[in-house]
């Protein structure tokens, strides 16, 4: 399926083996509605009356009849059968949504990640010019007896904190990157390019009742969980015809 993140180009999520697991789930759920909904198979019998004297006498048999059958459900069982099938399929159908929504979630999640901490590396990258003018002012200093030693070893380890904090934000634009490589389907090492666009969050034009109803209406989850109590009470009304 593609997905679209903010700032990253439209992708297709990989088929991931929970993914086909899921979507062949929904496959079978929607193929057993067709089958419970259909007519059972017609039978068709032919009886041949013993031969006598010779049983391997073939077309000497005292005669034969035949028949042709076609079994029918209790009025309003096949249906509340297919009503049930349905509600399994929806079911197995939220199942495969809710997997892709966690997956896209993780996606934006780790795309916001990274453009924090590149953010957090442009500040730090600044911080590290401020402290080395300040290293280079305060050694400056202390060969003209203007400042004590203890100034420039103070500036030399805020520096060295500094490059530090560097080290371990690029290692963590490596672990975002990688992981954002691995969740659109592609080598973690792949080169990625992330482009900076502008973007204000906008909520809908809508009150808080209507945002939470909004909510719990779209969430895969709570339908599915819908979907099974629909087809409960199919099945306690099929057992009742």
């Amino acid at each position: 399926r593609d997905v679209a993140v903010t700032g990253v180009q439209t992708c297709a999520l990989p088929i991931y083996p929970q993914i086909l697991q899921a979507q062949q789930a929904y496959n079978a759920a929607k193929a057993q509605v067709k089958i419970v909904t259909t007519l059972p198979n017609p039978t068709a019998f032919f009886y041949e009356t013993p031969i006598p004297n010779n049983p391997l006498r073939l077309g000497g048999s005292q005669g034969f009849s035949y028949s042709v059958g076609q079994p029918f459900l209790f009025p309003g069982k096949q249906r509340l059968a297919g009503e049930s099938a349905s509600h399994q399929a929806e079911y197995a159908k939220t199942q495969l949504d809710s997997l892709l929504l966690q997956l896209l979630s993780q996606l934006k999640s780790n795309f916001y990640q990274l453009q924090l901490l590149r953010l957090q590396q442009s500040i730090i990258r600044e911080t590290l010019i401020r402290f080395d003018q300040l290293k280079q002012l305060a050694k400056a200093r202390y060969s003209v007896n203007a400042a004590g030693y203890v100034d420039y070893l103070n500036a030399q380890v805020a520096y060295s904190s500094a490059e530090n904090d560097l080290f371990a934000v690029q290692r963590n634009i490596d672990t975002a990157r990688a992981t954002m490589n691995t969740l659109m389907g592609r080598d973690a090492s792949t080169p990625l390019e992330v482009v900076d666009r502008p973007y204000e969050p906008k909520m809908p034009a809508a009150s808080l009742t209507q945002l939470e109803e909004l909510a719990v209406r779209t969430q895969p989850l709570l339908s599915g969980a819908q979907s099974l109590v629909r087809s409960g009470e199919a099945n306690r009304s099929e057992e009742h015809v």
